[in-house]
């Protein structure tokens, strides 16, 4: 239920990284139960996704929410290729479709042409493109539940108080600024010397605006002045991050040796620079 979805509350309450990381685990889950199926049939599935924007209001609202979806949108496309079939849209505003015509042209033509925005008849193509069975009542189907949504969170109004607090921002004078130019790409190296038991790496980092794409690797043998490599091992994934409300911070084992190399992706970016306040910090067990 996107339309009831508080996504101006969200933003400011958590990672982008941390949304990214529960949309991958939950699609991963629902790999799983398809791998399953496939091997008891012999035949390939996929699923289908319902955006249902009932309750939408322009107040709601939020182009940095608007971005972190569209990015997910894409970013999971490009890990799950084949598992996604159709996005069906429904319940849309007006001002929803006149903001789609702007949206639209970011996401790539493959994910552009799953996408299927439904008129009145919504329920009437659900039930043709996805079945009665499966649908709870409240979305025109016969599955049955405790309520007419069935088990599907409906999201709702997130408490103030859950807000992150820049009061618990790392000290400016902590912190190492970094630019990053447009069309390029930049990293911090941080070599480790010999094999430590319970070692971890630790990071912080703001971005002044806008977002930029970011990963943690351990170079591969002989790529240590480089960027990236296909041979890097990856320690936390590429991810394209804003940090407008809640700042960039994880923590990952860095027990092996080598250069453990925090990257900066700005190459997507045709205009601005990017600039980064960042801390990194070498734990001990």
């Amino acid at each position: 239920m996107i339309g009831k979805l508080d996504a101006a509350g969200l933003m400011p309450c958590t990672k982008n990284s941390d949304l990214y990381r529960m949309r991958i685990t939950e699609s991963e889950g629902v790999m799983q139960i398809i791998r399953k199926k496939e091997k008891e049939e012999g035949r390939q599935f996929g699923t289908s996704v319902i955006f249902d924007l009932e309750g939408m209001s322009m107040s709601q609202l939020d182009m940095a929410a608007i971005k972190v979806i569209t990015t997910m949108l894409a970013q999971l496309q490009e890990f799950f290729p084949d598992v996604i079939r159709k996005i069906f849209v429904i319940n849309v505003p007006t001002f929803i479709q006149m903001l789609w015509t702007l949206i639209s042209p970011c996401l790539a033509k493959q994910t552009q042409e799953k996408i299927k925005i439904l008129g009145s008849d919504w329920k009437k193509v659900l039930k043709e493109s996805i079945g009665e069975e499966v649908l709870f009542e409240h979305w025109g189907g016969t599955r049955k539940a405790e309520t007419e949504f069935g088990n599907v969170r409906m999201g709702g109004k997130i408490p103030p108080e859950l807000k992150y607090d820049p009061a618990n921002d790392i000290p400016n004078d902590k912190l190492t600024k970094l630019s990053v130019s447009s069309r390029s790409v930049s990293f911090v190296p941080i070599t480790l010397e010999g094999h430590e038991p319970g070692r971890k790496i630790y990071w912080w980092w703001r971005l002044a605006a806008n977002d930029i794409e970011f990963c943690v690797l351990r170079a591969a043998e002989g790529k240590e002045n480089v960027a990236e490599d296909v041979n890097d091992y990856v320690v936390h994934p590429k991810f394209k991050l804003q940090t407008e409300y809640v700042p960039e911070e994880g923590e990952a084992p860095a027990e092996e040796p080598g250069v453990y190399k925090f990257v900066f992706d700005n190459s997507q970016s045709r205009l601005r620079a990017k600039n980064v306040r960042y801390f990194i910090k070498v734990r001990r067990g």
